[in-house]
């Protein structure tokens, strides 16, 4: 910003060369602006490989997944053993679980004068939906609903001389004992799968400020105020899901600023999925700052015109009034006494500049003569001084949306997640904002993340 300061110094002498109407007060207040835009999402999508979901709900089910050993109640006596890691695969909503089982068991059978209790063996790949949702406190609460089953290897019983098809006898068994398996599968799940490590990491490293320009010494800082975990789903061997996170954003000028450090809150659930972020942030800087760089930049300097005027800047301040840009410079030379100085600055999407709009200016000084003014009015004057009247915002906008690809670029912002991601849009909003105490320049910035979990905790 430091040489945001020296062109609107230079603009603030030439303001004298351009009396127009009186400058108008910005039709929104700065205040109401900062509150409007102050809330920004990040949607963060995340998405994690079928193999290590699926890898992670099986350490979580026991070798024996259901025992019965009543062959009274139904002439069957079951043994339930998983005999590999479950299989996920998409589903309208959720995702589906293949559990591959074997299934040892007592049957009670009498055919053709023959009778007794056989063992039967039999290998079976039960399907059910799981529907993932997170509780308050970061764990994953599933609903698990049953869905069929398909055969791997058919039972069948031989009694005396006869094999004995069974498979349509213990399908009504199993089918009987599905909705029971489906409860033991979600009560085996019960807060197993714990998201707060991977919550708390994204939560502390989107406070932690991004370094955006060196010419600047500009900070992005984000400050969520809320998370909550969008639906979890099956799409490509991907379980997909993401955060969605509500704050401020800012952008701070000097050193290093701190994060905000704000703990994780609680949990919360979304109906929708997005992976789309809109970032909206301001940048300002101080009207003692302004002032004190432009005095390093312009007292003492001297402006010739017409061969035989010429001013000098003995002193200067920038400040606000009417919530527009008000610089007081005194000056000497062929005029003597205070120029001050009023407008609105704002930002030109055309030229990628910042300009001054709505100039006005007024002599403080007992002898305010006419003629003084006609020739700091001159055309000429005003021609001179034109090239500063406008700062160039290209190079800044550039080094701003460069360090915000660079850290959407294969970021691995822990161990175990890394964030891509690309941006769509950087807008600088037109309007500049004057307060009692800064110049506001809002942005506005979009585009989309992904987030890859490589392991769960």
């Amino acid at each position: 910003m430091k040489k945001i300061v020296l062109y609107i110094v230079l603009l603030g002498l030439s303001l004298a060369c351009t009396k127009k109407n009186k400058p108008t007060k910005s039709k929104i207040n700065a205040v109401d602006k900062l509150t409007e835009v102050q809330k920004s999402v990040i949607n963060l999508s995340i998405k994690l490989s079928n193999t290590v979901l699926a890898a992670k709900i099986g350490s979580y089910i026991p070798t024996v997944v259901y025992k019965d050993d009543n062959i009274d109640d139904d002439n069957y006596a079951f043994t339930v053993t998983r005999i590999g890691n479950p299989e996920i695969s998409a589903a309208s909503e959720g995702f589906m679980l293949s559990l591959p089982l074997k299934v040892e068991a007592r049957a009670k059978v009498e055919m053709a004068g023959f009778g007794g209790v056989y063992p039967v063996y039999c290998e079976i790949k039960p399907k059910f939906q799981l529907i993932p949702t997170a509780t308050s406190d970061w764990k994953v609460k599933v609903k698990t609903i049953s869905q069929g089953f398909e055969w791997l290897v058919n039972p069948s019983v031989k009694v005396g001389f006869f094999t004995v098809d069974v498979t349509s006898m213990v399908e009504t068994v199993l089918k009987n004992q599905q909705t029971q398996i489906a409860e033991i599968i979600d009560s085996y799940l019960a807060n197993k799968i714990d998201l707060k490590p991977n919550a708390t990491e994204l939560w502390a490293n989107v406070q932690e400020p991004i370094f955006l320009s060196a010419e600047n010494q500009a900070w992005f800082r984000f400050v969520p105020d809320s998370i909550a975990l969008m639906p979890i789903y099956c799409e490509n061997n991907m379980i997909k899901s993401g955060f969605r996170l509500k704050g401020n954003a800012e952008v701070i000028s000097g050193n290093n600023p701190e994060s905000a450090k704000k703990t994780l809150p609680n949990a919360g659930n979304l109906a929708g999925i997005s992976a789309d972020f809109s970032v909206f942030t301001s940048i300002a800087v101080s009207h003692d700052i302004i002032s004190e760089i432009a005095k390093k930049q312009m007292v003492q300097k001297t402006f010739t015109f017409d061969g035989n005027k010429s001013l000098t800047i003995n002193d200067l301040k920038f400040g606000e009034k009417n919530q527009m840009m008000r610089s007081e410079s005194d000056v000497s030379g062929t005029y003597n006494g205070k120029i001050i100085l009023q407008g609105n600055p704002y930002y030109d999407s055309s030229s990628q500049n910042i300009r001054i709009q709505n100039l006005d200016f007024e002599f403080d000084t007992k002898n305010k003569l006419h003629k003084t003014a006609a020739w700091l009015g001159e055309g000429k004057i005003l021609k001179n001084i034109s090239p500063y009247l406008q700062f160039p915002m290209k190079q800044q906008l550039t080094d701003i949306e460069n360090s915000i690809k660079k850290f959407l670029t294969n970021n691995k912002i822990t161990p175990n997640i890394i964030l891509d991601g690309k941006l769509s849009k950087l807008n600088p909003q037109k309007e500049i904002f004057v307060t009692d105490k800064n110049y506001i320049l809002f942005l506005e910035f979009n585009g989309s993340t992904e987030t890859e979990i490589l392991k769960l905790e």
